[in-house]
């Protein structure tokens, strides 16, 4: 635990990233000992939603996000839209959330494979290395650790 509040601590001064730290430190203890965490799929939603405390201004912030996520639920696309813009300003996220999601359901039908014996696995790997190829960021980037 004290590894992932240091490491949390090294990504910036912030209350928000010693929770990052605290919660993947945590994440990763209960992982082996809990039954629905050794899932990769439960794991890797667990993980996607620990970094919300990391990107956020604030814990207030993150706190906010998570309350957003989880209550007063809106299923329609225009909502699905307009929240997923809020993280980037423009509709590349709306590309980025279907990665996403195609991801999932890549993985939850790798977990179908994989119990009903037969080898997938580098049909997925082949499709998860074209879809980096396709959407991955090319060029020039934001250095996140330019502010620190």
């Amino acid at each position: 635990m004290i590894t992932f509040l240091v490491s949390g601590l090294w990504h910036g001064a912030g209350m928000n990233f010693a929770l990052w730290g605290i919660l993947h430190g945590l994440l990763s203890y209960l992982s082996p000992r809990v039954k629905i965490l050794r899932n990769p799929l439960i794991t890797f939603i667990l993980a996607m939603l620990l970094w919300i405390p990391f990107r956020s201004e604030n814990i207030s912030s993150a706190m906010f996000y998570f309350t957003r996520m989880f209550t007063d639920i809106n299923l329609s696309a225009s909502s699905i839209i307009s929240a997923i813009l809020i993280f980037t300003g423009d509709n590349t996220c709306v590309l980025y959330a279907s990665v996403l999601f195609a991801g999932i359901v890549v993985m939850f039908l790798h977990d179908i494979a994989m119990t009903s014996g037969k080898n997938y696995s580098f049909a997925f790997t082949m499709i998860f290395t074209v879809m980096i190829i396709l959407f991955g960021r090319i060029g020039e980037s934001a250095f996140i650790y330019s502010q620190f």
